[in-house]
């Protein structure tokens, strides 16, 4: 009897996980190689992360704001902050409109390492997102924005 080809077996789906693990997959490698292209400046994905939100914000920032901007847990921010501050890219100092809490600012040095950053940040998005069409790139925003403000919302309210 003619040996049987071994038949593969359907490729199976369960509803999201697919989705699930796509972007788990892509997130983990994106910030694999994100890191690498860092290594030279010394300065982390969340460490960038830190000074981008302050670099936004336009001015110092309560350390629950930045944790709340990074979706951290306000001890992790702290751990964050402090290793910045160490490296003296970012100073705290008490808040002169409520003494209970503590603001952080970016220091002259941290302003130049953040600035520094400029060129990998943009070589990090023409390497990821360069393959996209400008149509795609548009349904990718949109449709990151909609998980996002859907993902906060579902975390505000389990608060």
């Amino acid at each position: 009897m003619a040996a049987r080809k071994a038949e593969k077996a359907p490729k199976r789906s369960a509803r999201g996980l697919d989705e699930w693990r796509l972007l788990y997959e892509t997130y983990v490698g994106m910030t694999k190689l994100g890191e690498r292209a860092l290594v030279p400046t010394g300065v982390t994905f969340p460490q960038m992360g830190l000074l981008e939100a302050i670099w936004l914000a336009g001015s110092p920032q309560r350390v629950s704001d930045l944790a709340g901007a990074l979706l951290l847990e306000t001890q992790s921010a702290v751990g964050l902050i402090d290793r910045l501050e160490a490296r003296r890219l970012v100073r705290r100092f008490s808040n002169p409109a409520d003494r209970r809490s503590v603001l952080v600012d970016t220091t002259a040095e941290g302003r130049r390492a953040f600035d520094s950053l400029a060129p990998v940040r943009r070589r990090l998005a023409r390497d990821f997102f360069g393959s996209l069409t400008p149509e795609e790139r548009k349904a990718y925003r949109s449709v990151m924005r909609k998980l996002r403000q859907q993902t906060l919302e579902r975390l505000k309210a389990k608060k």
